[in-house]
């Protein structure tokens, strides 16, 4: 039977009594030649599109993009239309093959509406007097600066400013000396002498401790966006160097977190009688303050044992008592031992970071402490981890085994000021 929505060999919409009389079987067929010419008309839009592309500035990708969307869309069309058909020759053959075919169609009408509207959204108008309002889509075609700009991250290097013993096991043990006499005497000619001179050797030991970091991942994301997977290591390899970092200033030692500066570090006390600072120094300052620190450490190391060479402190402290302060005439003060670059006072190399607590700083002797290092960081890949293999999930985990050690006759080498306003006007002369 001849098709009546075939005339002069083109596709002709049916309207009213025209579509109300197809059979079921006809209705499917129907529509599928419907949908297969709204796909002809589509490849012509297309294909316009692609040929104006041409003509322009456009990269061999962008046309190929764009080529790739049409056969995407032409695909789905007439797949749609092969199964329509086949729906109404379906329908055909039940009980009531009008109401059968409307209700499987009204199943698929849904996906028609979204897929016409999705294929039409692809699209853009070219005219023939083309101005620059006409495209919409201008972004699609805009140039990608290269890279990726990271959040602001703290980069870290208190671990750096000690010397690394390496393990080949997960303890070290060493020795100290707990206790000594030195008792010579003077004596007359001739004469034996009395004397108590000894020392006590006691054996110590310390263990690493683990700082792991894990990120799961697509395997798929990372074969279409292979840079990704770079920049995961950076992440995992920043997060641990991180994490040393907050350590070795501020670890508790307890449970699984390493010693740190601020574990060692005796608090600053101005009225210290092995060198007091109480009220003495004229209109003392910061610089003062960290000189004092320096001072006291190497009076505890008998003027020999110990040289504080490092200074850490919070940088806003460092703007406000350093580089912003004034004399009474409003004058800026920079002490003559202070470099040019601000950065060394009477020996000490002063580093900050936003870790250090406001208000508070450290003076060490940074030969008098040492990093602990069984294993670097390591980096590993797992794909066989639970379901994850099954689900194309990878996992990639960093982990660095290590440990912060000052040995207890060292730990004079280590000062902190938990207030520095105070400590300040501690040594202030009135």
């Amino acid at each position: 039977m001849k098709n009546p929505w075939i005339k002069d060999g083109k596709f002709v919409e049916l309207k009213g009594e025209e579509l109300e009389g197809l059979s079921a079987e006809q209705h499917g067929a129907y529509i599928a030649a419907k949908t297969e010419a709204d796909a002809e008309a589509l490849k012509a839009n297309f294909t316009e599109q692609i040929e104006d592309l041409k003509k322009t500035s456009a990269s061999k990708e962008e046309i190929e993009a764009l080529t790739a969307k049409m056969d995407t869309a032409l695909g789905e069309m007439n797949a749609y239309a092969v199964k329509i058909k086949a729906l109404g020759e379906k329908a055909s053959k039940s009980e009531d093959p009008k109401a059968t075919f409307k209700s499987m169609f009204d199943e698929h009408k849904a996906k028609l509406d979204n897929m016409k509207e999705d294929k039409s959204s692809v699209s853009f108008v070219l005219k023939a007097n083309q101005e620059y309002g006409d495209i919409d889509s201008g972004l699609d075609f805009a140039q990608m600066q290269a890279g990726v700009t990271d959040q602001p991250v703290r980069r870290p290097f208190i671990q750096d400013l000690f010397p690394r013993i390496p393990l080949s096991t997960e303890h070290l043990k060493y020795v100290e000396q707990d206790s000594v006499v030195r008792d010579a005497q003077n004596v007359a000619a001739c004469t034996s002498v009395t004397t108590g001179t000894k020392e006590t050797l006691l054996v110590s030991d310390i263990s690493t401790v683990r700082i792991k970091d894990i990120v799961k991942f697509c395997i798929d994301f990372v074969n279409d966006y292979p840079f990704m997977r770079a920049r995961i290591n950076t992440l995992i390899n920043q997060s641990i160097a991180l994490r040393i970092e907050q350590q070795v200033l501020l670890g508790t030692g307890a449970g699984n977190e390493t010693n740190s500066i601020d574990l060692y570090s005796s608090e600053f006390n101005a009225a210290n009688p092995a060198c007091p600072f109480d009220a003495d120094i004229q209109d003392a300052t910061y610089t003062d303050l960290l000189e004092a620190m320096a001072a006291q450490i190497v009076e505890f190391g008998q003027q020999g044992t110990y040289m504080p060479d490092t200074a850490l402190v919070n940088y806003c402290d460092w703007v406000k008592f350093i580089k912003l302060s004034k004399d009474t005439d409003g004058r800026y003060i920079h002490p003559n031992f202070i470099t040019s670059n601000g950065l060394q006072i009477a020996g000490l190399t002063v580093r900050w970071s936003p870790i250090v607590p406001a208000n508070t700083c450290y003076v060490f002797d940074s030969t008098k402490g040492d990093i602990i290092d069984r294993m670097a960081t390591t980096i590993d890949v797992a794909f066989q981890n639970a379901d994850e293999w099954e689900q194309e999930i990878a996992s990639i985990k960093g982990y660095v085994r290590m440990n912060f050690l000052v040995k207890n006759e060292n730990a004079n080498a280590f000062m902190k000021c938990s207030d520095v306003e105070t400590a300040i006007t501690a040594i202030t002369k009135p």
